[in-house]
């Protein structure tokens, strides 16, 4: 990890030797700096990029990390039914399934308001799971946001990123589907 106070003019390297195979890395609007690693977990970072204290050892390899103010996170784990959420700094976690069981979580983005937006693929052989679902309250609870996306209830149909722009804007990059735009999270207008 790289770290840079100068707008990018000059960086210097801070990171321990246990941080490689980077796969993802998130800033919450608090300040807190979180590191995915492909196998070596997660990592967080309190003060500025100078220190990293590994915090998560996931049993399934990591794909992502996202990260909302007051130590929330979601880290994304490769083929894993489900996702593994931290609201207090890494100390504990829970995971945290989607409400249709047949759903592979395949892509995570949160928005401006901390809402967690989760993309999915269908299991092999199954006929269901695909789309996308949110929560405000960390998979406690579920929203359905999947309408308007076409032939996401059959295999090959795949949200592999999920993304935000101005006014409310969320942008979903489909595998088998092409790209959708939503502005207010629920239905979708294929682009």
């Amino acid at each position: 990890v790289w770290r840079s106070t100068d707008d990018g003019v000059t960086w210097t390297v801070s990171q321990p030797a246990a941080i490689t195979d980077i796969v993802g890395l998130a800033i919450s609007r608090s300040g807190e700096l979180w590191c995915a690693t492909k196998s070596n977990g997660v990592f967080l970072s309190l003060d500025s990029n100078r220190s990293w204290t590994k915090i998560s050892s996931p049993s399934y390899p990591v794909v992502d990390v996202k990260a909302w103010s007051g130590g929330g996170a979601c880290v994304l784990l490769e083929s894993a039914p489900w996702l593994e959420i931290t609201s207090d700094g890494g100390k504990s976690w829970m995971k945290k399934g989607l409400p249709d069981v047949y759903a592979l979580p395949s892509a995570i983005g949160i928005d401006t308001t901390g809402r967690l937006f989760v993309g999915a693929g269908v299991s092999f052989g199954s006929h269901g799971g695909g789309g996308i679902w949110s929560t405000g309250d960390a998979g406690s609870t579920w929203t359905d946001c999947n309408s308007g996306l076409q032939n996401f209830r059959q295999w090959r149909s795949l949200v592999r990123g999920i993304g935000f722009g101005p006014g409310g804007l969320v942008l979903a990059g489909c595998y088998g589907g092409g790209l959708y735009a939503s502005t207010n999270g629920l239905s979708w207008d294929k682009i």
